[in-house]
């Protein structure tokens, strides 16, 4: 009788356990359910995360993970390679703790280049941003190389400026001088208003919405800007030439864009050969469209120089005048007619010269969705 109602006291305990056990687990289960409810969102909301091009995470105060995109992944599985940690103690390791009193925001340059930025979403969540600082370091390079090429392109016109009017302030003057200054005043008064010209022009386009392209006659849009530049080849000793296949088709293009990149790559020819040099100018049939050739005879580009050309204010001669933004603007006007400015050049041996190609999409094509 009393093994029987040990058994039964035992049983009694047991089934008391598995209750207690039962309703910790079902209180667990029902708060991290309601956690998961809270940030639970329809599928195109997470579709909208997965496609940001930035990482984003919603944290638990304890370091649980509820969420993390594409992005956020990416960076997770690099750190994970690179520092032999799961994502949490990659998060650590960088210096971001996982408290609910983090900081703000950071940025770490290793094991990855990183910027971050932390939002309390409630007393126990967080929303954790997380971005590529690498193209932010780029661009802020670029900036900074760009601004100190303006100041030295700007520093020499504007001594100069200043230097003849001071000549022009002596009293007497010799009329011969007083005429030469005038005349550096006069020129580098226009340098400058060429440089800032185009500058804004560069600015503009990288900030404008796309061009609008029409169905455009190349051949006859090639001949105009030949017109405006054969004169001033003919007085330099040059010689300019034109060829096209026949029965090209129409491209895409922005008419008056697409003439200012004939007539400055054309004008870099010209400005750059030396007297009895040819620039032969071609239109040729491409499988996507037209392929547009303007090649030089002349002394070529320096490899050294080569991959700069399209730099903004880059010059690799300062013997021959221009502002160094011709090419910049050619290569950013092709880019928006989904073209690339491929550029050449030999400088050494007997046969030298630059060849400049660029290809155009055929508006047919287009219109009936072929690949470009």
């Amino acid at each position: 009788m009393l093994t029987v109602i040990l058994l039964d006291l035992q049983l009694t305990l047991f089934l008391l356990l598995l209750g207690v056990l039962g309703g910790v687990g079902s209180a667990y289960y029902l708060a991290w359910y309601r956690t998961y409810q809270r940030y639970a969102i329809d599928a195109n909301a997470w579709q909208s995360l997965e496609t940001l091009p930035f990482g984003v995470v919603i944290l638990h105060t304890d370091g649980t993970m509820l969420f993390r995109n594409s992005a956020a992944r990416q960076v997770f599985d690099t750190l994970a390679t690179t520092i032999s940690a799961n994502p949490v103690e990659a998060l650590q390791h960088l210096g971001i703790p996982l408290e609910a009193a983090m900081s703000r925001y950071g940025k770490m340059a290793q094991p990855l280049a990183l910027r971050w930025w932390s939002y309390p979403l409630d007393g126990q969540h967080r929303l954790l941003a997380l971005a590529d600082d690498n193209e932010s370091q780029r661009l802020l390079r670029q900036q900074q190389a760009f601004i100190g090429q303006l100041s030295h392109e700007l520093r020499s016109p504007l001594t100069a400026l200043i230097a003849h009017a001071e000549v022009l302030r002596q009293v007497p003057i010799n009329d011969t001088v007083a005429r030469s200054s005038v005349e550096m005043i006069q020129g580098e008064s226009q340098r400058i208003a060429r440089l800032v010209r185009d500058m804004l022009e560069l600015y503009r386009l990288e900030i404008s919405a796309e061009l609008p392209l029409q169905p455009t006659d190349l051949v006859l849009l090639a001949e105009e800007a030949i017109a405006t530049l054969i004169l001033r080849a003919e007085e330099l000793g040059l010689s300019l030439t034109f060829t096209t296949e026949a029965r090209l088709p129409k491209v895409l293009a922005h008419a008056d864009r697409l003439h200012q990149v004939f007539v400055n790559v054309l004008n870099n020819a010209i400005n750059y050969s030396r007297p009895n040099d040819t620039i032969a100018v071609r239109l040729e049939a491409h499988p996507d469209g037209v392929r547009c050739v303007v090649a030089d005879s002349g002394p070529g580009i320096a490899p050294s120089d080569l991959p700069h050309v399209t730099s903004p204010l880059y010059r690799g001669r300062t013997d021959i005048p221009g502002s160094g933004m011709g090419l910049a603007l050619a290569s950013e006007i092709l880019r928006q007619h989904y073209a690339t400015l491929m550029i050449e050049s030999v400088s050494a041996g007997a046969s030298t010269g630059t060849t400049c190609w660029w290809v155009l999409r055929a508006a047919e094509s287009s219109r009936s969705g072929g690949a470009v």
